[in-house]
């Protein structure tokens, strides 16, 4: 647990790394998004519905724009999920709720 909390809340280095010019794609389940893994893949990552939903955005655009907003957190939490193993070949990286704390940009 507090590996994990070291993550979300920035307190060491991201093993996984955001690729730049890259734009979230709004699906009905969630925001997709992708990132580089330390060997030059990269990987599939999904920010679930609900965290948008416990926030009180329901049209794409407010989704998306609270996703850019929060952009670092949900990068630290892919990072967090990446180290802990927390993911398959399938579906890459999922981020719940529980996985994520939303707060704007503040590193």
């Amino acid at each position: 647990m507090k590996y994990r909390m070291e993550g979300l809340l920035g307190a060491r280095a991201m093993t996984l790394q955001p690729i730049p010019n890259s734009q979230p794609a709004y699906q009905i389940d969630g925001v997709y998004f992708a990132m580089w893994c330390p060997d030059g893949q990269s990987i599939r990552c999904v920010a679930r519905r609900g965290i948008f939903d416990d926030q009180g955005h329901a049209t794409p655009a407010e989704v998306l724009r609270f996703f850019e907003a929060c952009l670092q957190t949900f990068h630290l939490a892919a990072s967090v999920k990446y180290d802990m193993r927390e993911f398959d070949e399938r579906q890459g990286i999922v981020i719940g709720p529980s996985d994520v704390i939303p707060f704007a940009n503040v590193l």
